[in-house]
């Protein structure tokens, strides 16, 4: 080592600097005269041209660099280097330029506070708080903290010289307001307390006051100086024996000065007694009150019908169940916007859009399973999917006169209410403008821009774009172009002018004419009209007599099953609720109110209920809203139902308010207003009148006239299900309505079939169907037949049962509407029918209930050919291609009850989706040749034949229905006491006995009958198959026409309904007119007597909450509480009531609350 070739060097790595080296001893080597670059680098030896191992790490440093503060320098001291603070930061080991800090100098730094977090705590201490400043120290310096003379404990460096923390004293009884500092003796200023000790701690109670056992609600804790934002709480809701935690929300801890924390999840049922609140260890609060842990909520099963969304999501879907009262948030994964709560019953949710999946695509699923988030409870919901409408962009700019009310616009698409309503449907014009849908259709939407142009961001100020929105899709289809109006006025009145004189005499000329000729060409074409229906009479006598034979026994049937009558709540609730949903209804259940706020609601609902007894008070509220312009008629209604369920009980009150409204309406009426008065129907007095007749004639229905509209609908089914019907489209060989009718030629059979129920039962049930049914349409027929007349809600629905046909020793094969083997030809697939399976006539079926297994998408079909000659047994020989019993001959398939995206379903009419336009379709040409055959034998003047057909059938049950409808023997005390009551107001003021009749006919035929007979579901628990819909609306039109006075012109142009009840609605008016002049008078005392036993009735059946009730008709009154209370302080016959004083008490308890 000591050679001058191996000399041993130090050396800078990177710098290329080498420095002698020498050795001091067996274990050090000093490195002489080094000098390198400030920063780190490394060090290490070199013996001659070796390096060896090992190597130190070098940093070189000014002290200049820490000049920044005082507690920065000192920092640097306490790690290590030689620096100290002079007045600015020097080296204390050599005194480069004369900078070298001498003993003698060195300077104390001196504290200050910047900052205190959190700003305040609790006066009984124990917040743990960092302060924030220059010069705070070291962990090894002596530092002490007083904040307002309380010490301030655990004294943690967390930033040396910067950031110190400690844990607050109890400051209880101390008048100080001082925090300091103090750092190796060296105190920080006074003027620089900034931290807050706040006292007088006091808790109110808590909202809400139940939680679900999986927890996860929020609780709002309110009270008086308890929101610390930088405090630790522990929460705890206790009894005797348990306490529940409730953790602090993460995201928002506070609501202003109140508490907000989630509860954790419970081991089951719980009544909790109290709050316990302690805040950083030190303070303690309780506060006394019931907290209750109920059971998690639970969902009902849904199904694609309900729940069928387009797959961009965004739409609203209603989610029902039971125990959403309880719950505080409801939550859709992939869903920022939370539910909205509707009842205990229901939640409104917007869905999460659909995610493609390889198990989805393979399974051809239209279904996903999504998480609901109730709380801390989750549950799974599918969520069925539609593919998302098609919109056709407008091909040229539409032209609209600026100022004026133009032509709607049509939309045109495809599949636009596969999966939403028209009502969430929104057509927007330009920036702020909307275009009114008027009319809707799964393939065309109708609507009416506003008049005025709508702000635009075009460069064109003229024109506006056009876009549809419909959940999460927002589409532009194009642009609206508005023009200013010309000012055709002078233009018109000049000509107008100039022909007006020539115009006269041509006219005049020309109607009496006209007038003989039309009048010779109605009679004439009158004649052929009744020369056909005879004709068709004589015709077809073996099938009217087989359609009658099958009535006559629905009607032998009602002797031992009865009429499926609707209880008395489910027809008012019918009758005052239209397209409604009963179980969910706000009515049936009693409003949620709070603890601290139901004192003064109940006094509030008191004193409402008092005035809602007094009729000069209803009165004169009807009278006041029914000036309200905002009020529209959709409001009126509602109100007119709120106020009628009110009543409900006191039907003698009803009919006095509704008779001084009445009287009222008609004394100030004019004459020209009488004509139209009660045919407007826009009123809530009229509203109103209507609840009373529908509430009062239930009774009546029920003995008298309910049977002949109950045998007038099943007729009306029967005679229609004796022809094919196609199960898309829904058109009907035999109907009344021209628009439903199947002008296709069909060859059919009538087939009667053997059903056993539940497959185990030696007796079977004849059914008669048709070959071209569906199999859903052969299973509703065996439903039917099975259960005949029985209550709709206790039948089940074909989708939740299954058509097996038994042929043979264990030979099954289950029907589908849809499977692998349906046919399927350009693009489209045609529904199963009885004939494509080979079914014969007196086969063996079994109609059983759907098992809910795993494998209930498998089932067993035979072979290549369903109908390939099979085994015969003595039971069954009568059976053509019956099923193979060998298990050679047997296979699984899987139903493809989902069809490709781009194949249509149709079954004897070729169609799109859900498309009843059948003419306007594109896609026919798609038809099968067979089809498209059948179709090109169409014979327009047969399409008549056919009606008149269906009318001829059915003309028993239309006479039978109208004759005990307009029976004024058996009419109900109610109705007459109405009748007269209208008889004798009319004469009063000096009414025609036209008008006087039209009145009554408008208020008893018009308002009440026609709907019964439009919507038998009203009075009976029925459901209304959709092929029947139509003909029940052709005979509501009927009865109508049969009441009115205008007279009657039967022209080739006239509607088919005219045309068919030509003959028919003559009769029909003298019956009528006859009628009203033989209802006999009622007294006082039989009218009131009657409404006694009603009311009775009412109270025992009707399950209404008048609670809610009067919180709704709180809700509508408090909109326009200012003119009610000025009408009820202005008008003659109520200021002196007082009523505008006591509504005010009642409006100012509410807003109390």
């Amino acid at each position: 080592m000591e050679s001058d070739e191996n000399q041993l060097n130090c050396t800078i790595e990177g710098q290329g600097r080498t420095f002698e080296a020498d050795i001091e001893d067996a274990n050090y080597v000093k490195c002489k005269n080094v000098m390198a670059l400030k920063g780190n680098s490394t060090l290490y030896l070199k013996y001659g041209d070796s390096r060896l191992d090992g190597s130190l790490s070098l940093e070189v440093y000014d002290c200049n660099d820490y000049n920044s503060s005082c507690g920065y320098c000192k920092l640097k001291k306490f790690q290590g280097y030689e620096c100290d603070w002079c007045g600015t930061c020097k080296s204390t080991d050599s005194d480069i330029n004369g900078a070298k800090c001498r003993p003698g100098k060195i300077e104390e730094c001196s504290v200050t506070v910047l900052k205190v977090n959190p700003k305040s705590g609790p006066v009984f201490g124990g917040t743990l708080v960092d302060i924030t400043g220059k010069n705070m120290g070291n962990p090894n310096d002596d530092i002490s903290v007083y904040i307002n003379g309380a010490e301030c404990t655990n004294v943690t460096v967390v930033k040396p010289f910067q950031i110190i923390s400690c844990i607050t004293g109890n400051a209880t009884g101390s008048s100080l307001n001082k925090l300091i500092v103090t750092v190796n003796g060296e105190m920080s200023s006074e003027e620089n307390n900034k931290f807050n000790y706040i006292g007088q701690h006091l808790l109110y109670g808590f909202a809400p006051n139940t939680s679900i056992i999986a927890g996860g609600k929020k609780i709002q804790i309110f009270g008086r100086n308890i929101a610390f934002r930088g405090s630790h709480y522990e929460i705890h809701f206790c009894n005797d024996t348990d306490c529940l935690p409730c953790r602090l929300n993460k995201a928002k801890k506070f609501k202003g000065k109140n508490i907000i924390c989630r509860i954790e999840k419970s081991t089951g049922l719980l009544t909790l007694t109290y709050l316990k609140v302690i805040i950083d260890k030190h303070t303690l609060l309780e506060k006394q009150g019931e907290f209750k842990i109920v059971g998690n909520p639970k969902l009902q099963e849904n199904d694609a019908a309900s729940t069928t969304v387009f797959k961009s999501g965004g739409s609203k879907i209603t989610i029902r169940g039971i125990g959403f009262s309880n719950v505080g948030e409801v939550a859709i994964e992939g869903v920022e916007k939370l539910c909205t709560i509707i009842s205990d019953e229901s939640v409104e949710c917007d869905t999460p859009p659909y995610v493609e999946s390889d198990f989805n695509r393979k399974k051809r699923a239209t279904g996903q399973n999504v998480n609901i988030h109730f709380d801390g409870y989750v549950s799974s919901y599918t969520i069925y999917y539609a593919e998302n409408p098609k919109f056709e962009k407008l091909t040229n700019v539409v032209e609209y006169k600026d100022g004026e009310e133009g032509a709607p616009i049509m939309i045109k698409g495809k599949s636009l209410l596969e999966g939403a309503h028209q009502s969430d449907y929104t057509v927007k014009i330009g920036l702020d403008g909307t275009c009114l849908i008027q009319h809707m259709s799964n393939w065309n939407i109708t609507c009416l821009p506003p008049k005025s142009k709508p702000r635009t961001n075009h460069s064109d100020e003229r024109i506006v774009f056009v876009v549809v929105e419909v959940g999460n899709i927002q589409e532009n289809l194009g642009n609206i172009r508005y023009i200013k109006a010309l000012q055709i006025l002078p233009i018109v009145i000049g000509v107008l002018g100039t022909a007006l004189l020539v115009s006269v005499v041509i006219v005049v000329t020309v109607v009496l004419a006209s007038k003989r000729k039309r009048r010779g060409a109605e009679k004439k074409f009158q004649m052929e009209l009744l020369v056909l229906e005879d004709k068709i009479r004589e015709t077809s006598r073996e099938e009217f007599a087989d359609a009658q034979m099958t009535i006559r026994d629905i009607k032998s049937d009602l002797v031992t099953s009865r009429v499926p009558y609707c209880d008395y709540q489910s027809y008012a609730f019918h009758q005052l609720f239209p397209n409604q949903d009963m179980g969910s209804h706000s009515l049936l259940f009693e409003p949620m109110v709070t603890d601290d706020n139901r004192l003064k609601v109940q006094k509030a609902m008191d004193m409402f209920d008092k005035l809602m007894t007094n009729k000069l008070f209803m009165k004169s509220l009807v009278q006041t809203l029914e000036h309200q312009n905002k009020l529209t008629m959709q409001d009126k209604a509602q109100f007119a139902s709120l106020l009628s369920v009110c009543l409900l009980g006191n039907m003698k009150l009803f009919y006095q308010l509704i008779s001084c409204l009445l009287i009222d309406m008609i004394k100030t009426a004019n004459k020209k207003q009488h004509k139209v008065l009660f045919r407007r129907f826009d009123t809530i007095t009229q509203r109103l009148m209507v609840n009373w007749l529908e509430l009062s004639l239930y009774d009546h229905l029920k003995k008298n006239g309910g049977m002949q509209l109950f045998m007038l609908y099943k007729a009306t089914q029967t005679v229609i299900e004796k022809a094919p019907i196609d199960a898309i489209t829904v058109l009907c060989k035999n109907t009344l309505a021209e628009e439903r009718l199947l002008k296709n030629r069909v060859e059919h059979e009538i087939l009667t079939l053997d059903i056993d129920l539940n497959g185990n039962s030696d007796q079977r049930i004849p059914v008669i169907v048709l070959d071209c049914d569906t199999i859903t349409q052969v299973k509703k027929k065996c439903c039917t037949a099975i259960y005949k007349n029985q209550p709709a809600s206790e039948i089940p629905s074909p989708d939740e049962l299954e058509l097996e046909w038994h042929s043979g020793k264990s030979g099954k094969l289950t029907l589908q509407d849809i499977d692998s083997i349906s046919d399927r030809s350009n693009g489209m697939v045609r529904l199963n029918t009885l004939k494509h399976y080979m079914v014969k006539n007196g086969s063996v079926m079994a109609l059983m209930y759907k098992e809910s297994t795993d494998q209930d998408d498998i089932y067993v079909n035979q072979g290549d050919n369903v109908a390939a000659d099979g085994i015969e047994d003595e039971e069954n020989q009568h059976v053509q291609g019956s099923v193979p019993t060998s298990p050679d001959h047997v296979k699984l398939l899987i139903p493809e009850t989902t069809t490709d995206s781009q194949e249509h379903t149709w079954h004897l009419v070729a169609c799109s989706k859900n498309n009843r336009d059948v003419e306007n379709f594109p896609e026919k040409s798609n038809l099968p040749d067979e089809e498209k055959s059948n179709k090109e034998h169409e014979i327009g003047e047969i399409f008549l034949n056919r009606l008149f057909h269906t009318k001829l059938i059915l003309r028993d049950y239309i006479e039978a229905c109208f004759e005990g409808i307009t029976d004024s023997q058996s009419l109900s005390i109610p109705v007459r006491y109405f009748l007269c009551m209208i008889d004798k107001q009319g004469k009063e003021v000096g009414v025609d006995g036209d008008i006087l009749q039209s009145w009554k006919s408008e208020c008893y035929a018009t308002r009440v009958w026609a709907s019964l007979i439009a919507k038998p579901q009203i009075l009976f628990d029925v459901n209304v198959p959709s092929h029947v819909e139509p003909c029940m609306d052709i005979l509501k039109q009927v009865f109508i026409d049969s009441f009115t006075q205008c007279p009657q012109h039967v022209t080739k142009d006239a509607s088919t309904q005219k045309l068919l009840f030509c003959k028919d609605i003559p009769e029909y008016r003298k019956n009528v007119n006859s009628f009203f002049m033989k209802v006999e008078a009622v007294n006082d005392q039989e009218f009131w007597t009657a409404m006694d036993e009603i009311s009775k009735e009412q109270t025992r059946k009707m399950k209404f909450s008048r609670q809610a009730t009067l919180h709704q008709l709180y809700k509508f009154i408090d909109k326009y509480k200012d003119e009610i209370i000025e009408d009820f302080q202005e008008k003659d016959e109520t200021k002196d009531l007082a009523f505008g004083n006591k509504l005010e008490e009642v409006i100012d308890l509410m807003e109390e609350s």
